[in-house]
């Protein structure tokens, strides 16, 4: 029964999502953009919902979990009556391209589930998180909001978010009985979705561009492990508690497939004007905030980014840019304010960001060993000797330009940012801020860390946070491409 409780979970949120979805003369897209946009805004509808009745003290039993996926699913059954003869577009792209992108879109949910929960974030971070809530903890009792109990410590994270625990006690209910596996069948369209949403981002820069940065993300390999082709076939069939598969149960993939969702659904209500789109866009940045700590960062810098380019001269569409961002924070306010109330750990950062220890980042070796606790066994001659910020700068640019594990995102996307403010450059502008500004923040915290460089290096930092804006910065490559053809907008979709 875990199996179909999964299967369940997965329709419910597809349904859910497909209830909230502006019309589709408001918002026109493919049957590809609808299913990929329906299943991601399903996710973070249910994942919000459950976070406010939980916050609010109901428990997260089986009628919680039952009603929210009746709700939701037949609310979308009645939105699917309703739309019957309203008519969708047709998708980017020729019947090779759609083959290969299915392909690719089938091979990511099965190799999510190839295997049960076996990385130390799926397990200890999140999965431990869902088994107590499916067996009946309070979110704030002591299973959550104590580090330490009788037994040593309860919760190695206790401020991570409930979003992917919600979705995997949502398949333990549907299906009767947790399992290791098919907990995470839910979590196993994150990969599958993002080029779809990348495609509705980027519809009215005509087919072209659609197309061309919905590739550019699914032919990212980080979407399904990290260096995909230095070990194949191996580092896909070695189960383990390492961190190279992104496939699972961690959380990195859900805030990527958030943020396409809300980049996307705030470029198409910038041009359309669109309230309705502009909230959706602002429910998944609030399913974001609820998959992972970083969703806050996104949302900020999305909201800093859209400042800046409002007193900036050209269009100023302040409403839907309103209504997406007071929609983010409304919900995402129950966690908000429930994580005030959770003990502090080491990663407190809000804490280590002082003058002192930002200006000790620029220092060599002090940062390292008197702020940050060197260990003795931990050397390593990728730091000796040089200032965190260095060692910081050296992380993401490596990265960037390591081709092995995102072929051509990253440069492409580094000489599409619009350097100069023409007219009608306006959402490249904002797309190109919100990846940097998100990057520049992510930099900002590995500089007062209190872990130590290399060992952070080991576990995929800064690869795993900068898989958490494949989408965006797809879209600003796609878009490029759109401006540098300017007959592929005269057969521009219209948006």
């Amino acid at each position: 029964m875990s199996l179909v409780g999964g299967l369940l979970v997965v329709v419910a949120a597809w349904l859910t999502g497909r209830a909230l979805l502006p019309g589709r003369a408001a918002l026109e897209r493919s049957i590809w953009e609808e299913s990929c946009l329906a299943y991601v805004a399903g996710c973070s509808a249910l994942v919000a919902a459950a976070m406010l009745l939980t916050w609010a003290g109901l428990p997260f039993g089986a009628p919680l979990a039952w009603g929210l996926l009746v709700a939701g699913a037949g609310a979308g059954a009645w939105r699917l009556r309703r739309d019957r003869a309203a008519a969708l577009r047709p998708a980017p792209g020729s019947r090779r391209t759609h083959l290969l992108l299915g392909a690719l879109a089938a091979g990511s949910v099965v190799g999510s589930l190839v295997f049960p929960l076996n990385e130390f974030d799926a397990i200890l971070h999140f999965a431990l998180k869902g088994r107590a809530l499916f067996f009946g903890a309070s979110v704030g009792g002591p299973a959550f909001t104590g580090v330490l109990g009788d037994f040593g410590r309860i919760m190695t994270h206790p401020n991570y978010p409930l979003g992917i625990p919600f979705l995997e006690a949502f398949s333990a209910h549907a299906g009767f009985g947790w399992s290791e596996r098919w907990v995470q069948l839910p979590l196993a369209f994150w990969s599958a979705c993002i080029p779809g949403l990348v495609a509705l981002g980027l519809r009215p820069w005509g087919a072209r561009a659609a197309i061309a940065g919905a590739l550019m993300a699914a032919c990212t390999p980080m979407l399904v492990v990290r260096d995909l082709f230095a070990d194949w076939p191996f580092n896909l069939i070695d189960a383990g508690l390492g961190a190279d598969t992104m496939l699972g149960g961690r959380g990195d993939l859900a805030l990527a497939a958030t943020s396409a969702a809300a980049c996307a659904l705030l470029l198409r209500a910038r041009r359309s004007g669109s309230l309705a789109t502009g909230g959706l866009a602002g429910l998944c940045l609030a399913g974001g905030v609820l998959m992972k700590n970083e969703g806050m960062a996104v949302l900020v810098v999305v909201a800093i980014a859209q400042g800046i380019v409002l007193l900036l001269p050209g269009p100023r569409p302040w409403k839907p840019v309103a209504v997406t961002l007071a929609a983010g924070l409304l919900l995402a306010a129950p966690w908000l304010l429930h994580r005030t109330e959770l003990p502090a750990i080491a990663e407190n950062y809000a804490e280590h960001l002082t003058i002192e220890r930002l200006g000790a980042a620029f220092q060599p070796e002090l940062a390292e060993q008197e702020l940050f606790g060197h260990r003795a066994f931990e050397e390593s001659a990728s730091a000796e000797g040089r200032a965190r910020a260095a060692v910081v700068a050296e992380y993401f640019a490596t990265e960037a330009f390591d081709l092995v594990s995102w072929a051509l995102l990253w440069p492409l996307f580094l000489l599409a940012v619009p350097l100069r403010l023409r007219p009608g450059s306006e959402d490249r502008r904002w797309l190109a801020l919100v990846v940097l500004g998100t990057l520049a923040a992510y930099a900002l915290i590995l500089l007062v860390t209190p872990w130590y460089l290399p060992s952070l290096r080991a576990t995929g930092i800064p690869e795993r946070l900068m898989l958490h804006l494949v989408g965006p910065a797809a879209m600003v490559v796609g878009a490029a491409l759109a401006a540098a053809a300017p007959a592929d907008r005269a057969a521009s979709m219209s948006g």
